[in-house]
């Protein structure tokens, strides 16, 4: 039998236990149901997130269309060829009925050695609100040919000496050009008795590089079995990369210019470089070039030329920021910071009983997307690390005195400003990288996770507490 006190006990406490317990039950439901919201809101938030990434893309492509409209006037990629000697021949060849034909052909001689001395002077233009990079180039070419005997023409075509009529008076120094309305200036040609301009060849004919938009040419008087020497002198304008073509047997390249951010790029690496805050020094130097096998003719022209453009080597000036590439870069990690302040918010819910309502979290998600087109619009006018630190403060500043508001006193607002622009200064860190920036966001991403499980570890255990 159970005494009457005792059953009065169990009556009070029984109740009291299972209503404590059934109102935990319902603020862990409420609390998990809160969470589920916010994770809702996360999802929206990369809504407006997606339109500024749309936006990057389309002022990029204006981007673009400006520097594509500069470049008509002023010159694109540059290609330089080396000049070659073009003597003109008459071949009588044998044919199978035994009958003979005479046709008019163009021997191509390419230089023995050169050597290329090339200076890039950079300039910047503005065109709105963009910056395009273009230069001029100084380009200089020393070199020799070694003019053959009659007998070895005759060797290239097959045919014996006798059959092979070369018109020496005819012969020709000959410059292909990509862009003939990049050159500032008339090509000088130096062939020992003085400087010669070299004129557009309005005749036609004769041997042309498949790349090449124009022939400059100029005659030159030549002797069998002699070294001609020669040196040529032009400046031309350009943009984006410089690539030098190797036409020659022995072949050395000088290149340099004040822009401290070159890439080289092309079949051949220089084998000696040096680059600085000041510019960059590089030297190419190749021996047994494509071209350099044998002499060749009208028909072999194509496939020669094909060859050495396939081993042409250069540089491309890079831009050391690309604004539009920076701010694509930074916006992948949009999310990650939308989540992060979300994370603080909990916190101060579930640790300071502070109230934050759902239309709270929305506005400072929409603070953060707003970052992006701060940076975005700034960094077209200032560039982008003070258009960066300017949207930094100015995000800071206002989220900040917002969750002051919401969350009540400074103790608050500091850590929240704290841990935000902890983010901030990560994520530029993170840009400001080139081959660390997986390792850096990895182990970035690695700390806040260890920081929110370290936070979180109590949560549930006054929950467990009430359920047993």
């Amino acid at each position: 039998m159970v005494d009457r006190a005792e059953y009065g006990n169990r009556q009070n406490t029984a109740p009291a236990g299972g209503k404590m317990g059934a109102v935990r039950n319902l603020a862990i439901s409420g609390f998990a149901m809160r969470l589920a919201l916010i994770g809702v809101l996360c999802a929206l938030a990369q809504l407006p997130l997606w339109s500024v990434e749309d936006l990057v893309h389309e002022r990029e492509n204006g981007r673009d269309s400006a520097v594509a409209e500069v470049e008509r006037g002023w010159g694109g990629p540059r290609e330089f060829f080396l000049p070659y000697l073009d003597l003109p021949v008459e071949v009588t060849q044998t044919r199978s009925d035994g009958s003979r034909k005479t046709t008019s052909e163009h021997f191509g001689l390419i230089a023995e050695q050169a050597h290329i001395n090339l200076h890039m002077e950079p300039e910047l233009r503005r065109r709105g609100l963009f910056d395009i990079m273009l230069y001029r180039s100084g380009f200089d070419v020393d070199g020799g040919f070694a003019v053959p005997q009659a007998s070895d023409i005759a060797a290239a075509f097959g045919v014996s000496p006798s059959d092979v009529v070369v018109d020496w008076r005819g012969a020709r120094l000959v410059l292909d050009v990509d862009a003939p309305q990049s050159l500032e200036s008339d090509v000088l040609a130096s062939l020992g008795g003085g400087d010669q301009v070299m004129n557009l060849d309005a005749v036609g004919g004769g041997l042309r590089a498949p790349a090449a938009t124009a022939r400059l040419v100029t005659p030159v008087e030549v002797r069998p079995g002699t070294l001609l020497r020669f040196g040529l002198t032009m400046t031309a304008r350009g943009s984006g990369q410089t690539m030098i073509v190797p036409g020659a047997g022995q072949i050395d390249v000088d290149m340099s210019s004040p822009w401290a951010s070159p890439s080289f790029v092309g079949a051949r690496l220089p084998v000696q470089r040096e680059v600085g805050e000041h510019g960059f020094d590089a030297r190419w130097s190749q021996s047994g070039g494509i071209l350099a096998v044998a002499p060749w003719s009208t028909g072999s022209l194509p496939v020669a030329v094909s060859a050495a453009r396939d081993a042409a080597f250069g540089v491309r000036l890079l831009t050391p920021v690309d604004t539009y590439r920076m701010v694509e870069r930074a916006m992948k990690y949009g999310m990650l910071f939308v989540v992060t302040t979300f994370f603080v918010y909990v916190m101060f819910e579930a640790t300071g009983g502070v109230a934050v309502h759902i239309v709270h979290y929305g506005l400072v998600a929409l603070a953060l997307c707003l970052f992006y087109l701060l940076l975005l619009s700034l960094a077209e006018i200032w560039g982008f690390g003070v258009a960066y630190l300017a949207s930094c403060l100015a995000v800071l500043v206002q989220t900040g005195l917002f969750t002051r508001a919401i969350a009540g006193g400074w103790r608050r607002m500091v850590t929240f400003v704290a841990v935000l622009g902890a983010c901030y200064g990560w994520l530029y860190v993170l840009l400001d990288m080139q081959d660390f920036a997986l390792l850096g966001g990895a182990l970035g991403l690695f700390a806040l996770l260890s920081v929110a499980m370290y936070v979180l570890r109590r949560l549930g255990r006054p929950i467990n507490a009430a359920a047993v």
